[in-house]
């Protein structure tokens, strides 16, 4: 009865903590409008426009990457106990997982509709990478996750860029499919817009996201200018996954990522 008890206060911790990342994530969309961005400068007055800009900052040092780490960390942990579950019955969860990654994978197409902003899809996809790793030792995902929270990808990028000054990034591939879903999203039907969020939309937000949160991000590459920023959504879930086991490898992922 207590260990049941303990385990029951443990999971009500785990479904707060993602309660909150997900009031945070939907704080910091609210700010952004659900991506329906509004040319406000010159309709407001310049004090409005700073105290804007103070409460953006503020909410995004705040909440921003904290929120989103808790989600991905929290994503690998409920993998693990699932996975552990299943494997003290005598049952193989992977391909259960893989068959919910593929119904994760359609639900964030009909999500991507009504919001050109979808992460679900990007889930979808990179979760996979946890099937081959679910059966490998601690020390070895130990490994795996500080190899990625390292980014040697960008280390090489930002040595190639020191090396040669002449070295231009090349990022920003999502700019044309945003401008043309902005495009539709403005002038469109309800059906042209529904449209552009499964075409232009999706690709112009899942660009963005391996290009800034992923690991072909250039916010390191920039030589004298090694910008603080987050581990790539890879490793934030192969790291997740390990927080489930002994020792808490990515555990830290909460409170140093700002």
């Amino acid at each position: 009865m207590t260990q049941t008890l303990k385990t029951t206060e443990r999971l009500g911790v785990v479904d707060a903590l993602r309660g909150f990342a997900l009031l945070a994530i939907v704080l910091l969309h609210n700010l952004e409008h659900y991506n329906l961005f509004l040319p406000l400068d010159y309709t407001l007055p310049a004090w409005l426009q700073t105290i804007d800009k103070y409460a953006w900052d503020t909410m995004f040092f705040l909440f921003a990457g904290k929120a989103y780490a808790t989600f991905s960390l929290l994503f690998g942990f409920s993998f693990y106990i699932q996975f552990h579950n299943a494997e003290k019955r005598g049952t193989d969860f992977r391909g259960r997982f893989a068959w919910r990654m593929c119904l994760l994978f359609l639900f964030a197409q009909l999500h991507a509709l009504f919001y050109n902003g979808d992460i679900l899809l990007l889930y979808a996809v990179v979760g996979f990478a946890l099937i081959p790793v679910c059966k490998l030792k601690d020390k070895t995902v130990f490994w795996i996750a500080a190899i990625l929270l390292l980014q040697p990808y960008e280390w090489g990028r930002a040595i190639y860029a020191m090396i040669n000054p002449e070295y231009v990034p090349s990022t920003g591939h999502f700019i044309p499919y945003f401008e043309l879903a902005q495009e539709v999203t403005s002038n469109g039907s309800f059906f042209e817009v529904l449209r552009s969020n499964i075409t232009d939309g999706q690709m112009y937000s899942n660009i963005w996201q391996v290009e800034n949160t992923g690991p072909f991000s250039n916010r390191n590459a920039l030589p004298g200018k090694m910008a603080r920023r987050g581990c790539p959504m890879s490793s934030s879930i192969v790291c997740s996954w390990a927080t489930g086991k002994p020792g808490g490898i990515a555990y830290g992922r909460i409170f140093l990522t700002p």
